[in-house]
């Protein structure tokens, strides 16, 4: 009786030798691949591309645009783009241009700044006019303001000046 227990526990083992010895020989012969694929993160203008050829050729770059540090106004995105900013409004632009310096703490401050639209008056990433912004002159303020409203007898100094 002690032998044939023996006999049964070497059968036991040389099945379990067997059954693992072919499921490792299947696993690295005929078997899927179990290599796992890495996906290497890719730096913003890998994709856009066009970014790059547009902004980077005019005469002033934003600092941050020029470091090509697109993450500290923008999330990343996968495969899908999507402009998603950090923040709402100037809000993005807070996080480097404090309130004091750009005057939001005086008594009279231009209604747009107000509204929080820094980027009716200035490319955030660069632009040909100085202090970013995207024309120049009364030019500029005409993109908001009907140029009929300003062409009277009397003209306001800051227009006279440019």
């Amino acid at each position: 009786m002690v032998l044939l227990m023996k006999n049964r526990i070497y059968a036991v083992a040389a099945a379990v030798t067997l059954i693992v010895l072919s499921g490792s020989i299947f696993l690295t012969s005929c078997g899927p691949s179990l290599n796992r694929q890495t996906f290497a993160r890719k730096d913003c203008l890998d994709c856009h591309t066009k970014f790059e050829q547009k902004y980077f050729s005019m005469k002033n770059v934003h600092p941050v645009a020029k470091e090509k540090k697109c993450e500290s106004c923008h999330l990343r995105h996968g495969i899908v783009p999507k402009l998603i900013l950090k923040g709402i409004g100037n809000q993005v632009c807070y996080a480097c241009h404090s309130q004091e310096k750009l005057g939001l703490t005086k008594a009279h401050i231009h209604s747009v700044l107000k509204d929080g639209q820094c980027s009716l008056c200035h490319n955030s990433h660069a632009s040909q006019y100085d202090h970013l912004l995207t024309a120049q002159g009364a030019d500029l303020c005409f993109q908001c303001y009907p140029m009929e409203q300003f062409d009277m007898k009397v003209v306001h100094k800051r227009l006279q000046t440019g």
